[in-house]
């Protein structure tokens, strides 16, 4: 989508409502000025009115916006560090007939491929590339240092055909004593252009630089490689084919889509058997950072609910308006003011009230967002790193859209509540304007048994629905149908059962409800009967009191699913370790480049602080069971490893002698669970001889003798899953070929001071050419700062959402106390004490929003448990599905304590009547 022709549209639209705005004032101006009197006349229901549509609007501005802002700060990281670079070809499968590195006959080749679809591809630019690390030094001394900086050198010609924009300034040739380096780069090394820097490649001489130009980070200039470098520079090809060691030919090959298609996971070749080892680096980067993405639509619902609840309320007191003012606008009419006119001052009061409304909602929107993100955005940030060696930096970006659509969605919703109202005094003659509201009738109709039965049934069957849905049985039979969308599908259905018995029951019982708190007050006399005579007005304004009890019960209920997820998903998280991600270690380092002898032993050797043990994991991907993972495992691996085994060969008494099983038969292999699988959907179990096609186009059988078990926490670290096999035996299955990743696992002595562990080792491995060291605790903790928080601001949505059902409460009071003020002034006549009337209101309000309050907590709670049973249906009795009780009764006190409270103002305005209010004919 083009962001500035969206931007126009938007700009061009808000102009044409503001011209037609400034029209309507020239053209109407009596009827706006008699809208604005109205408002200012009825100043404290139209404050209440339009803050609880402003709560509304806020909300989903503040979400939008929220999510625009993540979504352009990724997609600005993506431009700088990717541009149009979407395919990176660093090697080939070793069944091809093509050698590494490429030379001009592969190039033609892929070239050929390129210009055959040149609708999806642009270009292509080889390159020679490798990772080092550059200082900056002040008189001998190291300045700063930045490691695992993505070194490239290319043609300038060809790197401007390929990619133009960001290029222009790249030299043409480059001494082998000079240097391009990005801005992040020189900020990091607080260097400038023509100052001195010094390269160290592992096992060579440090290499004095001069910065011959300093660069943004656009595409190309931006670019850190397969492995998601620090930063980025440009060295001359003569200096980077001098450190590769390679004489001719290029390590990478760079594809660049056309970026108006977005398709960033294109293969080269249509057939999954392509010889190239292709990298889609771009989309990959994408697919990493999604997860900060999807908590955004749980705002987006929360906000959406408080809009809708919102509007619903706004159209309820429209109607009660029209009610109110029905003989004002028959004197209008009267007077001689057409339908049209009368009409019209309606409508300019609904666009007063929806241009109020939706300006201040957007405007505290933006404030909300903008804090919302300042207090998230270094966790965001700190994920990226930990998780996904990605340094997004998360800042707060002002989307016209994201405002302008709520502002639209409000006004349009707002002033449509008005329309219909309005078109409503269109159909309505003189003569019925004119009548008096009518009095309503103080007898109480006696309740019947069939409600009675009605309402005992509905309530026996929405038990017995929450009661089956959560039992084992059901949860059992849905398990067996292994989908997991059944399992989904099936609680929803029964969650979504028991809210309409629920809510049935409660509507058809609410008489039943209301006669029973009455009778708990025969002991007093007048009492009961102030009960008695206001507990009548819910009764007869039925579709009001409905209204009510379901926006009381919409708006709790999200509380209440938000607090079961929030209860169950934090005491989770915390449990979480990354020393059991890592099975029994805690940090990990891995390569993709092929790592020398030399290098490996001095690894093995490294004497750090805290460092217990290193041991090396082997891992290359097999061409079946779906890509698994094959480990080749060291005997140190087998002796620390605390992977526990689901199942293992009855010839073994502990996990342990399973595990050493593998140091001295080559031919036995163990599996995860879950995590390997053939071509035909089986899982493999233990004693089955497997067939393992490898990557170099043989085949070996090998025999499972356990079955490992498999853990989310180790999701993303693959030496902790796969089928593990003795080290040796991969290694001699795998000689001569490429493909393989090699990763080392530190024990620290001390489990407490890891984090020392881990910037002590990280500068080892440094100097070693080894930069990718995770620590799975760091990741964890960001990832349940993240959740914590996230969680924390749902429940904070839902709570702003629960307001709008309190500003709904006090303003329909409100009104209501003005349609009775004939009926108030009676009852004061004929000596009710204005105590009693003041209760009476109360009662009224509160025991209404009580019984939603009440009721949508109750299923908020019951359906978050049924959803968090499927999630976590895979492993039963493993995880404890959490009811936070003290925390439901809590949101119930302070809910139904403000309710109480803000039901006390228009309690209080119905003390002001006087019995002469019984004798006015119109106010």
């Amino acid at each position: 989508m083009n962001t500035s022709l969206v931007n126009v549209a938007v700009l061009g639209l808000l102009a044409v409502i503001v011209l037609t705005l400034l029209t309507s004032y020239v053209r109407h101006r009596y009827e706006w000025n008699m809208a604005i009197r109205n408002l200012k006349l009825h100043r404290t229901t139209s404050v209440f009115t339009i803050v609880a549509s402003t709560i509304g609007t806020a909300l989903i501005t503040a979400a939008l916006l929220f999510q625009s802002s993540i979504q352009t700060s990724i997609d600005h990281f993506l431009e700088q560090k990717y541009g149009q670079i979407t395919i990176v070809i660093d090697g080939v499968k070793p069944t091809s007939g093509f050698q590494y590195p490429f030379q001009t006959r592969e190039i033609n080749e892929i070239k050929g491929v390129i210009q055959k679809r040149p609708e999806i591809f642009q270009g292509i630019l080889p390159t020679v590339a490798i990772y080092g690390t550059l200082q900056s030094q002040i008189d001998g001394k190291v300045k700063n240092t930045q490691p695992k900086v993505y070194l490239q050198s290319f043609s300038a010609s060809e790197a401007k055909r390929f990619q133009p924009i960001g290029t222009k300034e790249i030299p043409e040739t480059l001494s082998e004593q000079q240097v391009i380096v990005s801005e992040k780069l020189a900020n990091q090394l607080q260097t400038k252009k023509g100052e001195k820097i010094f390269l160290q490649v592992p096992n060579q001489e440090p290499v004095e630089l001069m910065i011959e130009v300093v660069l943004p980070e656009k595409g190309l200039t931006g670019f850190r490689g397969v492995d998601k470098g620090s930063s980025t520079a440009i060295i001359s090809e003569t200096l980077a084919r001098k450190i590769t060691g390679i004489s001719s030919g290029y390590t990478h090959l760079l594809i660049a889509n056309n970026p108006e298609l977005g398709l960033d996971s294109i293969s080269l070749s249509n057939s999954p058997d392509s010889p190239w080892n292709e990298q889609f680096t771009k989309a990959f980067a994408k697919i990493e950072l999604e997860g900060i993405e999807k908590f955004t639509p749980f705002f987006l619902v929360s906000s959406v609910t408080a809009i809708l609840v919102g509007l619903l309320l706004v159209r309820n007191i429209f109607r009660m308006i029209l009610e109110e003012r029905r003989q004002e606008l028959g004197v209008l009419r009267a007077m001689g003011f057409t339908r049209g006119q009368v009409a019209g001052i309606l409508r300019k009061e609904g666009i007063l009230y929806a241009i109020t409304s939706s300006t201040l909602g957007v405007v505290l929107g933006i404030g909300f967002s903008y804090a919302v993100l300042a207090m998230l955005k270094d966790t965001f940030a700190m994920i990226s790193q930990y998780e996904s060696f990605l340094d997004v930096q998360f800042e707060f970006h002002l989307s016209l859209l994201s405002c302008s659509l709520p502002f639209g969605i409000g006004l349009f919703f707002i002033y449509f509540c008005m329309l219909r109202v309005s078109h409503t005094v269109t159909k309505t003659e003189i003569i019925s304007l004119l009548q008096p509201i009518q009095v309503e009738s103080i007898k109480v109709e006696k309740i019947s048994k069939a409600r009675i039965l009605i309402s005992v049934l509905l309530g026996i069957a929405a038990m017995t629905v929450a009661y089956l849905g959560q039992s084992n049985d059901y949860q059992t039979w849905l398990a067996e149908k292994d989908q997991e969308v059944m399992l989904l599908l099936g609680n929803l259905i029964v969650g979504l059962g028991v809210i309409v018995l629920t809510i049935a029951f409660v509507l058809v019982g609410y008489p039943v409800v209301l006669q029973w708190i009455e009778r708990c007050f025969r002991g007093r006399p007048k009492l009961y009967q102030t009960l008695r005579l206001f507990f009548r007005y819910p009764l007869q304004a039925k579709k009001r009191s409905a209204y009510l009890l379901i926006l009381f019960t919409s708006v709790m209920f999200l509380l209440g699913l938000s607090s079961v997820v929030n209860g169950t998903l934090s005491p989770l998280l915390e449990e979480m370790s990354g020393k059991n991600a890592l099975g029994g270690y805690h940090l990990l380092a891995q390569t993709r480049e092929e790592v020398l002898p030399e290098t490996k032993e001095e690894i093995a050797r490294l004497k750090v602080e805290n460092l217990k043990t290193t041991t090396q994991v082997t891992q290359w991907q097999l061409e079946n069971f779906m890509g698994a993972n094959l480990n080749g495992v060291e005997k140190a691996f087998m002796e620390i490893v605390q992977i526990p085994l689901k199942s293992k060969a009855t010839r073994f008494t502990t996990d342990r002698q399973a595990w050493q099983e593998l140091g001295h038969n080559p031919k036995a292999i163990i599996v995860s669970e879950m995590m390997v699988v053939d071509e035909h959907g089986n899982y493999p179990k233990v004693g089955d001889i497997l067939k393992l096609k490898l990557p170099s186009g043989i085949e070996v059988e090998k025999e499972v003798i356990a079955l490992a078990k498999y853990e989310g926490t180790m999701y993303g670290y693959g030496t902790s899953s796969g089928i593990f096999l003795q080290k040796e035996e991969v290694d001699r299955l795998s000689k001569g070929s490429r493909g393989i990743t090699t990763y080392w696992l530190f024990e620290a002595g001390n489990e407490k001071k890891t984090g020392v562990l881990y910037e002590k080792l990280q500068q080892k491995l440094n100097t070693l050419g080894i930069y990718q060291l995770k620590n799975p605790e760091l990741a964890f903790v960001a990832g349940l700062s993240f959740t914590q928080i996230i969680l924390g601001l749902l429940e904070a949505f839902s709570g702003l959402a629960t307001v709008v059902g309190i500003c709904g409460l006090m303003t329909i009071l409100y009104r209501v106390i003005r349609e009775r003020r004939q009926q108030l002034g009676m009852l004061r006549a004929v000596g009710m004490e204005k105590k009693h009337i003041w209760l009476g209101v109360i009662m009224e309000g509160s025991v209404l929003a009580m019984q939603g309050i009440l009721l949508g907590l109750t299923l908020g709670a019951y359906v978050g448990y049924l959803l968090l049973t499927a999630v976590f249906s895979g492993e039963p009795g493993s995880t404890t599905i959490e009811l936070p009780i003290s925390k439901l009764v809590l949101y119930f006190g302070v809910a139904y304590f403000i309710t109480i409270i803000c039901s006390c103002f228009p309690a209080k305005a119905s003390m002001r009547y006087t019995p002469a209010e019984a004798t006015r004919y119109a106010s």
